[in-house]
């Protein structure tokens, strides 16, 4: 059967996630082929906890239920031309990639003497990189592989913490945000 319990708040914990990937290749002719994988992926993550485990709202999560803590997606794209030169001594994959995540979240509680907490966030991520690999065969079964790679980062997101006590005054009303970016040869 069912059990039934006596807390202050309703708890639950749903997580929802999916994604798809799509691997495509196309033949340009003989010795040369035009490569796509591209992705998407979705989480999203709701709860509310009563964390004294008491009738007594003394400490709890309590967002409601369209508010999730977590909500992310990534979108993710590389194309790659890859192909052989010189008679099959030397295979090569020209390409770039994509990515951009976007990511948010809300989380709302109370405290007994600490109510109306309140955290939230954003982040944004973006990332680029070109590439480019040869394989050379110098003698039979000694091959020799370069390749190089730009990668471009860029990160910049918002935080906000409010809490209010005994909804009188504000203890904390504060709010952050950050920008970073880093590129690299590689």
């Amino acid at each position: 059967d069912h059990r039934h319990v006596q807390l202050s708040g309703d708890p639950n914990d749903i997580l929802k996630t999916w994604g798809a990937i799509d691997n495509f290749s196309y033949t340009l002719g003989e010795n040369l082929t035009l490569r796509n994988i591209a992705s998407y992926a979705d989480f999203k993550h709701h709860y509310r906890w009563d964390l004294d485990g008491s009738r007594g709202a003394f400490n709890e999560f309590i967002s409601p239920d369209d508010v999730n803590s977590a909500d992310i997606n990534t979108l993710t794209e590389e194309l790659q031309l890859q192909g052989q030169a010189l008679d099959g001594g030397l295979k090569f994959v020209l390409g770039g990639y994509y990515e951009r995540t976007h990511a948010q979240g809300t989380i709302i509680a109370n405290s007994l003497f600490i109510e109306d907490i309140l955290q939230q966030y954003q982040q944004e991520k973006t990332s680029w990189a070109p590439f480019a690999q040869g394989t050379y065969e110098l003698v039979q079964g000694v091959n020799l592989t370069l390749g190089a790679r730009y990668t471009s980062d860029k990160t910049a997101g918002t935080a906000v913490l409010r809490q209010g006590a005994v909804c009188l005054a504000a203890l904390v009303d504060n709010t952050h945000d950050a920008a970073n970016a880093n590129s690299a040869v590689t």
